[in-house]
């Protein structure tokens, strides 16, 4: 069960950053859209997991992905927010990164809705962030 705390990690990082971009943030243009396109891919990501518990699986391969974009998030953050938040976000993303582990959890609990809807909701603020960095470039 330790495995379902990583999801108060990711509705931290999705608010977060859904909370930055929501604001009026200069960006330059290049790192918005890369930042833009990691944020849909940590949204996506969240979207499987959540699709393949439901369906009574273990979402394979989306531990390495959440592993892989929590890494290179910290990079594209430079210069958006202070770097020692930058670094926060990126560890507290690659703390929730065993998505495997948490469906194991999820799978075994009867009342396994309520954290889909968790999962859901944050995987919503990721791509909503990501909408909200593109709009800032028209």
């Amino acid at each position: 069960m330790v495995e379902v705390a990583a999801i108060s990690s990711l509705l931290e990082v999705a608010s977060s950053l859904f909370g930055i971009f929501r604001g009026a943030h200069e960006v330059a243009a290049a790192r918005a859209e890369k930042l833009a396109a990691l944020l849909e891919k940590i949204s996506e990501c969240l979207l499987t997991v959540k699709l393949s518990i439901k369906g009574g699986t273990v979402p394979h391969n989306e531990c390495a992905k959440l592993e892989s974009y929590s890494r290179y998030l910290p990079e594209l953050l430079e210069g958006i927010v202070a770097p020692a938040r930058a670094k926060a976000l990126g560890a507290t993303l690659l703390s929730a990164y065993n998505v495997e582990g948490l469906a194991i959890d999820l799978l075994g609990m009867p009342d396994r809705e309520k954290h889909l809807v968790e999962i859901e909701v944050s995987s919503g603020q990721f791509k909503a962030a990501a909408d909200l960095l593109r709009a800032g470039l028209s």
